[in-house]
């Protein structure tokens, strides 16, 4: 990002304008703005708002401090103090924003993968690991981030009404294209009892999404198992996996293909016996893939 100019002024307040591009919903009425706002009210604006300037001379536009402001202006104040940056380029305002909101409040997941895919775009960024590079972070989390959106707004509502977090947005995405109708039971019914699950801890882990994939990629063989599941909303995943164990030397070569992936995935270790065992079944394997 390049090193702008900037400055400290107290600034009208009638020519501070809010962004409504910003990414962060959130700024409705709570316990949060409230206090903030009794703050304000005793001891002022601590922390300056950050600003940019516009095409007009008199007019600036926020980048970040929209809870200041709005509790300001709810007070009456006139003057506020604000950091003054020099009139930037979209791309470079996102990007700004971005990393001083970063490093303070928690995003909500679908509003960091807005504010990421309007980076992305904004700069012309082609692929994530460009978008990656240049926040200096690593590719699979903005991967993952982006890809929320990706889904249909109806379920990225519902996710953040059952205030999902990012790991259970990620493996949610990757379950729904398996879920299919069970009986009576159509996909979009199947998935509100899920969340309804997962808010009750049922569904403790978004580990437990895996599994449950893994169940519906059988859902014909395993439907009314997955029914009972459905139906009963103290069903845990463990109980359902455990009523879907089937026989056969191609399930048994899917469980372990399977649990090698997650635990992979999750970045556990293998035992000195395990991996000795993996050994073995390596040799064994290339000796049938070498006929």
């Amino acid at each position: 990002m390049n090193n702008l100019k900037y400055v400290y002024k107290n600034l009208p307040i009638s020519q501070v304008h809010q962004d409504n591009d910003q990414p962060r919903k959130d700024l409705d009425e709570d316990a949060a703005r409230a206090k903030l706002r009794d703050s304000i009210e005793m001891y002022g604006i601590s922390v300056p708002i950050a600003v940019c300037q516009t095409t007009s001379e008199d007019k600036y536009r926020i980048i970040d401090g929209h809870r200041r402001y709005l509790s300001a202006r709810d007070l009456g104040i006139e003057i506020i103090p604000c950091i003054v940056y020099e009139k930037m380029p979209e791309g470079e305002l996102e990007s700004r924003r971005y990393e001083i909101q970063n490093n303070k409040k928690a995003w909500l997941p679908i509003e960091k993968s807005n504010a990421l895919n309007r980076i992305k775009g904004l700069l012309g960024f082609k692929t994530n690991r460009e978008l990656a590079n240049y926040l200096h972070v690593s590719e699979s989390p903005v991967a993952n981030c982006l890809q929320l959106r990706e889904e249909s707004m109806s379920h990225l509502e519902l996710m953040a009404k059952h205030k999902f977090s990012q790991s259970y947005m990620t493996e949610f995405v990757r379950l729904k294209p398996k879920i299919r109708k069970i009986k009576e039971f159509e996909p979009s019914e199947i998935i509100r009892k899920i969340f309804t699950k997962v808010d009750s801890q049922v569904i403790k882990t978004s580990r437990d999404f895996r599994k449950l994939g893994r169940v519906f990629l059988r859902a014909a063989a395993n439907e009314n198992a997955l029914y009972d599941f459905i139906k009963d909303d103290d069903m845990t995943v463990e109980e359902l996996t455990d009523m879907t164990v089937q026989s056969g030397f191609s399930k048994l070569i899917e469980d372990l293909t399977q649990e090698i992936m997650l635990r992979l995935d999750e970045h556990e270790k293998f035992d000195p016996q395990e991996e000795d065992s993996l050994k073995d079944l390596s040799k064994l394997i290339n000796k049938i893939i070498g006929k």
